[in-house]
C-alpha cells in the first residue's frame, strides 16, 4: 500500500507510532475492500481518520475516499468530500487539485486549476497540456455540455450483428465456450458529428476518449488545439495524436457539445473502415444497455436499477470505474477474482502474461503464436488453452486466448481484457452514476 512519505517514515519507526487507533489498519482494510470492488465500505473504513490531529493521516484518508467515490461514479459525494477536505486541512497536495480538475467541466475554472497545478508541480506540465488546451478551447462554455434529454429510454441500432455463439444448456450453471478470434466485428453506431449525419462510430467501453479519423477532421474543418498521448494494447506503442474540439456529438437522442477528440491516422483501414470511436464515458449521465444480440444500444435514465433493465437471470458484477472505463472482478481458473477491463472495443479477450505465469497457466494451444491487429498497429502474441473465467453467475471457457504483457493503466491492478468474443454473447448494462455493471446471458 502506497503511503505518503511522512506517514511511511513514522510507521517504519515503531508500532507505537501507529497510535492507539491503529490508522494503518484502517488504511489496509479500506484498500482490501476497494480491491474487492466495495468502494462504499472502503470510504466507511477511512472516514474516522478525517478528524485525526495528524493531518498527514487525515489528508491521506480524504484522498483515498475521494478516489474511491470517483471510481464508483459518485461524483457528487466526491465533490462534497473534496470541499470538506479543502475547508479542514491547509496546504493540501496537488493530488487534491487533480481531483478537482477531474470534476470540472467549466472552461475558465479548468484553465485556472491547470495553471495552479503547473505552478505547484512543474513536472506535471506534459500531463496537463492536453487538458488545459481542451478547457481553453471551450472559452466560457463547458466541456461535454449535454442538452437536457426528453426523459425515458432511447435506442439506436448497430450496423453489424453476428451470432457466433454455441451455448451448452446441459452444463451446470451458465457456461459459454469460445475460441479467441478477431472475427467478432466492431459494433458500429450511426452518429452525427458537428451537425453532419452519417458517421460510423465504434462503441468502445475500453477507450478513455473520443477518437476520429483524419478524414472526419478534414470534412468538419477541425483545427488541432493540442496533442495527447495514445497507447494501444495490440502494438503500436505510444503515439502523440492531435486533439480537436468537436462542436457536437449526437446519437440515440443524445446531444453533447464541446467534445474533445483525438485524431488517429489509419483508423479507417484498421477498424472496418469506421470513422471513429465513441467511448462509454461519453454516456456517463445515462444508463447504457449494450445488447449486441438484438443489434442495439439503449440509453436509459441514470440510476435505473439493473434488475429493471435485464430482468431475471442477470447478475451485478463488482466493478470499479476509471476514466469512464469499467473494470470488473473475474475469477481465473478457480483462483481469487482479479480485475479485467470490460472492453467492447477489443475483438479478443486477453490475459496478462504475468498473471498466466503466476497461476501456472502454461498449456499453449497448437497455434502457438498469432498476429493480432489493433488500432495503433499489430503484435505477435502467444495463445493459451484451458482458460476459465468466472464473473457474475457466468463461467466462460476459452480456447486460443492471447497472452501478452499488458501495460498498467489507471489506478487498478488489471490482469486482462474481456473482449467482444465474450461480450457478444451477453447483454451488458452499465450505469456509471451507481457504479454498476450487470450481465445476462443472451440466448436469443
Amino acid at each position: 500500500i502506497a503511503l505518503p512519505a511522512s506517514i511511511a517514515a513514522n510507521v517504519g519507526q515503531s508500532p507505537a507510532a501507529l497510535h492507539p487507533e491503529w490508522p494503518i489498519l484502517r488504511v489496509m482494510a479500506g484498500e482490501s475492500a476497494l480491491a474487492l470492488g466495495r468502494p462504499d465500505e472502503a470510504v466507511r473504513l477511512w472516514s474516522p481518520l478525517y478528524k485525526r490531529r495528524d493531518l498527514a493521516w487525515a489528508s491521506d484518508a480524504y484522498l483515498r475516499s475521494i478516489r474511491a467515490l470517483m471510481a464508483s461514479g459518485q461524483e457528487k459525494r466526491a465533490a462534497e468530500l473534496l470541499a470538506e477536505a479543502f475547508a479542514e486541512i491547509p496546504d493540501l497536495s496537488t493530488d487534491f487539485l487533480w481531483q478537482k480538475l477531474q470534476l470540472t467541466r467549466s472552461g475558465p475554472k479548468g484553465v485556472l486549476l491547470a495553471d495552479s497545478i503547473a505552478k505547484a508541480d512543474p513536472t506535471a506540465a506534459e500531463d496537463l497540456a492536453p487538458l488545459r488546451a481542451e478547457f481553453a478551447a471551450v472559452g466560457d462554455g463547458e466541456l461535454f455540455d449535454e442538452s437536457p434529454s426528453p426523459g425515458g429510454a432511447s435506442a439506436c441500432r448497430f450496423e453489424r450483428v453476428e451470432r457466433p455463439w454455441n451455448w451448452n444448456p446441459a452444463a451446470k450453471g451458465r457456461v459459454m465456450q469460445f475460441r479467441g478470434s478477431q472475427a467478432y466485428p466492431a459494433r458500429l453506431l450511426p452518429a452525427t458529428l458537428g451537425g453532419v449525419k452519417g458517421y460510423r462510430m465504434v462503441f468502445d467501453s475500453g477507450s478513455p476518449m473520443v477518437i476520429i479519423s483524419r478524414r472526419v477532421a478534414r470534412d468538419l474543418d477541425l483545427k488541432p488545439i493540442g496533442t495527447v498521448s495514445c497507447t494501444g494494447v495490440f502494438g503500436g506503442g505510444r503515439r502523440w495524436s492531435p486533439i480537436v474540439l468537436l462542436p457536437s456529438v449526437g446519437l440515440c437522442g443524445m446531444q453533447v457539445e464541446n467534445v474533445p477528440a483525438a485524431i488517429l491516422d489509419g483508423i479507417e483501414d484498421r477498424a472496418n473502415r469506421v470513422d471513429g470511436i465513441l467511448p462509454l464515458g461519453l454516456f456517463k449521465r445515462h444508463g447504457v444497455l449494450y445488447d449486441p444480440g438484438a443489434g442495439r444500444l439503449e440509453l436509459l435514465p441514470a440510476g435505473t436499477p439493473a434488475a429493471d433493465v435485464l430482468g431475471q437471470n442477470s447478475s451485478v458484477v463488482p466493478s470499479l470505474w476509471f476514466n469512464g472505463k469499467p473494470y470488473v472482478r473475474v475469477g481465473v481458473n478457480g483462483h481469487e477474482a482479479r480485475f479485467f477491463l470490460l472492453d467492447t472495443g477489443s475483438a479478443m479477450t486477453v490475459l496478462d502474461r504475468g498473471c498466466a505465469e503466476e497461476l501456472n497457466i502454461r498449456s499453449y494451444s497448437a497455434t502457438e503464436a498469432a498476429v493480432v491487429e489493433g488500432l495503433l498497429g499489430q503484435i505477435t502474441v502467444r495463445k493459451i488453452d484451458g482458460l476459465e473465467l468466472a464473473f457474475g453467475s457466468l463461467l466462460v471457457r476459452a480456447q486460443g486466448c492471447p497472452v501478452l504483457d499488458l501495460t498498467a493503466r489507471d489506478r487498478v491492478a488489471s490482469v486482462g481484457l474481456l473482449g467482444r468474443d465474450v461480450l457478444d454473447g451477453l447483454q451488458v448494462y452499465f450505469d456509471y452514476s451507481s457504479g454498476t455493471v450487470a450481465v445476462k446471458p443472451d440466448r436469443n
